[in-house]
């Protein structure tokens, strides 16, 4: 189902003394007129904009909450903004949470705590809009029961591959992957992971799924990962290593024996600890904008977060807490003469939780390996190229390209890190 976008203005009625609340508005598959409807706890996203109002924007924390019968219950994790805001004059983001099945008849806020510059409490607020929760009917939001006869529109990549669906349970906080698109007692379809084969290929292994009380587990030998789990089947074969068409799946999860969520790109999610890459999956053909330059390129993309870190991926798609901004360039997707690997390193240590992209391959203290982003040149001289400098924040962290050689405020201009094939449209 497509997501609907509800957009309500409001203006905060404290004016406080650095930065007021200009915007706040909620999105999710299941919103009508104003209300979220939850059948079996949904995923929910919170969009809001801060303006300054003084010299200093004052530092604030920002997330969901759901309130019934007087009780405050928080359901995303927070949207952090440290103040300073430099010469911007508006903060705009984005917090993720869940509803769970007994959250069906309060309502959602946006809570925001605005902090003196020591950092003392300045003040708390509701936003005076908030959306109401019903039990969804039927009609209104798909159950299980309802799952399609068809999966969803898709084209694979490589002949002989399938899809690889993902399913949720919000009773459970469980996911589920399967090859096979039909109706699991308690799960309801979320999307289209990737595509996998169901007979070996070169370069492929077998991966193999386990059923426990109430969650599943993978792995690439068929021997149960965890006592108690019981082998379910095989689930397709699938890459160790990154070839062309190819992105990392990164491992998060609840703790040993729960829940386990696969995620093809970068987010930090509440209750889950991050445990790097478990394999390389083949992507959904990518939209381009414009015709590709050269055959095997791929558009690389733009993404600014929350925390303030910039990610770059040739994969355009919604992702939690991210704004996509641009296309910086085009990368290839195999080796070519004259080109070297791209990779990427991430952190959960700076503040920014930062991505950072380099074509030297080493150890990066605090920083795990994710893999290779495409390739670039090294140098200039390759038809059609541009420079692409590096530019680093002490203050958070971050990491940020540009193929303009300026200056941005808080950032350190690190020079022409490589080159890649211009976008010029």
């Amino acid at each position: 189902m497509a997501s609907v976008l509800l957009m309500l203005n409001l203006k905060s009625q404290a004016q406080t003394l650095g930065v007021s609340l200009n915007d706040f508005s909620i999105k999710n598959e299941y919103l009508s007129e104003g209300k979220i409807y939850s059948p079996n706890g949904v995923a929910i996203s919170g969009n809001f904009g801060f303006v300054r109002t003084s010299s200093n924007g004052n530092p604030i924390n920002v997330k969901l909450v759901y309130v019934e019968g007087g009780v405050e219950t928080t359901i995303s994790a927070e949207s952090v903004y440290k103040g300073s805001w430099s010469n911007e004059t508006s903060w705009m983001s984005e917090v993720s949470g869940k509803l769970t099945t007994s959250q069906t008849s309060g309502k959602v806020y946006l809570k925001f705590t605005i902090y003196n510059l020591n950092g003392t409490i300045l003040s708390e607020n509701l936003s005076t809009l908030a959306y109401s929760i019903t039990i969804s009917n039927q009609a209104s939001s798909p159950g299980d029961s309802e799952l399609p006869a068809t999966p969803p529109p898709f084209t694979v990549p490589v002949n002989g591959s399938i899809p690889l669906f993902e399913f949720y349970s919000a009773t459970l906080n469980s996911h589920f992957y399967s090859t096979e698109y039909k109706n699991y007692s308690g799960y309801v379809f979320s999307r289209i992971l990737g595509y996998v084969f169901t007979s070996p290929q070169p370069g492929t292994s077998p991966m193999y799924r386990f059923k426990g009380p109430n969650y599943y587990a993978y792995s690439i030998i068929p021997s149960s990962p965890y006592i108690g789990y019981n082998y379910d089947g095989l689930l397709g074969y699938i890459y160790l290593n990154q070839v062309s068409k190819t992105i990392p799946i990164y491992h998060h999860q609840t703790s040993i024996g729960g829940d386990i969520y696969w995620f093809d790109g970068p987010g930090g999610f509440s209750g889950y600890d991050f445990l790097g890459i478990q394999f390389y999956i083949l992507q959904n053909p990518q939209p381009t904008t414009y015709p590709l330059p050269e055959e095997d390129t791929m558009e690389l993309y733009q993404y600014y977060s929350t925390n303030g870190d910039h990610f770059y991926t040739t994969l355009k798609k919604d992702r939690p807490g991210f704004t996509y901004e641009k296309i910086l360039g085009y990368v290839h997707t195999i080796q070519k003469p004259g080109t070297i690997p791209l990779y990427r390193y991430y952190t959960s240590v700076s503040i920014a939780k930062d991505h950072y992209y380099t074509t030297v391959k080493q150890n990066y203290n605090n920083y795990v390996y994710e893999g290779i982003v495409g390739y670039v040149y090294p140098n200039a001289g390759a038809p059609g190229t541009t420079p692409i400098y590096s530019y680093y924040a002490s203050v958070n962290g971050d990491h940020y390209y540009n193929n303009v050689n300026s200056t941005y405020g808080g950032y350190v201009n690190e020079g022409v890190k490589f080159w890649m094939l211009q976008y010029n449209h």
